[in-house]
């Protein structure tokens, strides 16, 4: 009769102490395996359903050895997060493991220099350590732009974009070639590639042939006169209504105003031979004038 009595009380406890774990979400052990909040079938060590997951002290470490850079994978200290490396300081901290000093910082600096000699505080710091081959790349493999703005997200903002064309814009969301500038430009010096440099303007004049460009021929001063009083600018040069619609090519612009320069010292060569010519034929009337004179005198004193 005992051993009813204690088998009857033994089955109302494990039957009580299922139905508390049965009807408490909160925590599951599934055979002693995997643990499950607010799920009866955890698929993890540890599987959180619903609701959050709060650290009040001490850190979050996943790894199997939080001593040693290697060691873990993902450190969360005091909210900043550092992931392959010890040293949790910014708010997020990259490392390859084994391998420091390469490292990469993503923080606020707390004072002036922190993290970079450059900061000051309150700025968003990006940082890349180590060897000197290391790159610091960005990529949007999406297919849109990359775009770089100093205000609240509006076009007005935007100060710099690259498109999937690799055209970059500057003060422009939408640039046209490699690089286009909405704005001024300020700087020391600007290098412009040439194809056929304008010195085929002396190459035609003094030895008959132009190598750089073969089909060139130096306007006569009559031609130019003409060209000039029916267009009013000057010959393969832009118009002023061309350049204010089209804008100004640099490179173009250059070698054509190279081109004119080379030409204006052809025709001022041109002109000092006309003007060595006339004094030399004057000098020879003068000397025929004095000739004559002196003539005239002896002629007169008989």
């Amino acid at each position: 009769m005992k051993k009813i009595v204690y088998l009857i009380v033994a089955l109302l406890f494990i039957n009580n102490a299922f139905s508390q774990i049965s009807s408490n979400p909160h925590t599951f052990d599934n055979h002693g395996n995997n643990v499950g909040i607010f799920t009866h079938h955890p698929q993890e060590a540890l599987e959180v359903a619903d609701g959050n997951v709060q650290i009040s002290r001490g850190q979050l470490i996943v790894g199997n050895n939080y001593q040693t850079v290697s060691g873990f994978k993902l450190k969360i200290n005091g909210g900043n997060a550092s992931i392959r490396s010890s040293y949790p300081g910014l708010t997020l901290n990259l490392a390859e493991p084994g391998q420091w000093p390469r490292f990469a910082n993503f923080g606020v600096a707390g004072h002036n220099g922190d993290y970079s000699p450059f900061a000051i505080k309150g700025d968003l710091v990006l940082r890349l350590g180590g060897n000197d081959h290391n790159k610091f790349i960005l990529t949007n493999s999406g297919g849109g732009d990359i775009v770089f703005a100093t205000d609240s997200w509006n076009d007005n903002s935007i100060k710099m974009s690259i498109k999937p064309s690799g055209n970059v814009g500057i003060g422009t969301r939408n640039p046209d070639e490699s690089l286009t500038v909405k704005g001024k430009i300020h700087c020391e010096e600007v290098k412009v590639d040439l194809n056929i440099p304008a010195d085929y303007v002396f190459q035609k004049y003094f030895t008959g042939y132009s190598p750089l460009k073969p089909e060139y021929n130096l306007p006569n001063i009559e031609e130019v006169e003409s060209y000039i009083e029916k267009h009013h600018h000057l010959q393969d040069i832009p118009s002023a209504k061309q350049m204010k619609e089209e804008g100004m090519q640099l490179k173009m612009m250059t070698n054509l105003l190279l081109q004119k320069v080379e030409e204006l010292t052809v025709y001022t060569i041109e002109l000092n031979k006309e003007i060595k010519e006339l004094k030399k034929k004057l000098k020879g009337r003068e000397t025929q004038l004095k000739n004559k004179t002196q003539q005239i005198n002896k002629n007169e004193k008989k």
